[in-house]
Order: C-alpha cells, then structure tokens, then sequence
C-alpha cells in the first residue's frame, strides 16, 4: 500500500507529525495539501525505490487555495456557471518547493510562505 500524506490546518488538524506540520489522518474537506507516495520502475539507475508526488488544494480560477481567509468578505469575480460547474476541491501538482511554502503557510500562518508559493506557481 502507498503511503499518503494529509496536511491541514492548524486549528482543523487530527496530529502534528514530527516535524509541526498539521496533519490528517484522512482525506476530506479539511485536507488543504497531499504527498503520495509513488513506485518507480525496475530501473538499475533508480537509486530510490520511491518518490513522492506533491499536491495542493487549488480554487477554481486555479490559484492556490487560502484556507485562512475563507470566510473573510473578498470579491468573488467568478461566474454562475464557475460557480455552480466547477468543483472547489480541486488538488493541482505542484513541485516540492511550491509545496513545502505551502505546508510552511498552513503551519504559521505567514503570508510570506503563501505568496512565495504563488509566485513560484505562476
């Protein structure tokens, strides 16, 4: 079985892992990032067996989500059909520097990490 990842938010998270990082120990709507354990081929040159796979959850106009200001008031600039259409629990993958701002953004709740995140995504 292949080993996944769930981090969440500080305040929504089952545990923390060794390294702070607010986790989950399933995957629902609290779930903002994934790391996915995948297999490699029988490649001789493959000096790791395996490698991970890293997403992040993304709004419909493909930015990364901000899950932070959710409630906050901010001008929603999508259509109906956006709205009704697109699902909001969209996980995009990302590189593993894009991901780690990210997890680095749901455990401190520093703008930087999240804004650094963006810029590398774009």
């Amino acid at each position: 079985m292949l080993e996944t990842k769930y981090y969440t938010t500080s305040n929504a998270c089952d545990y923390v892992d060794v390294l702070g990082y607010p986790r989950s120990k399933i995957d629902d709507k609290r779930v903002f990032a994934k790391a996915i354990k995948q297999l490699r081929g029988k490649n001789v040159l493959d000096r790791s067996p395996s490698y991970f796979k890293y997403y992040v959850k993304i709004e419909p106009n493909k930015s990364l989500h901000d899950p932070y200001t959710k409630h906050s008031i901010r001008t929603d600039s999508r259509s109906f059909v956006d709205k009704i259409c697109k699902s909001e629990n969209t996980f995009m993958e990302v590189n593993q520097s894009v991901f780690d701002k990210y997890i680095n953004y749901l455990k401190t709740q520093n703008n930087k990490w999240l804004i650094d995140a963006k810029r590398e995504v774009k």
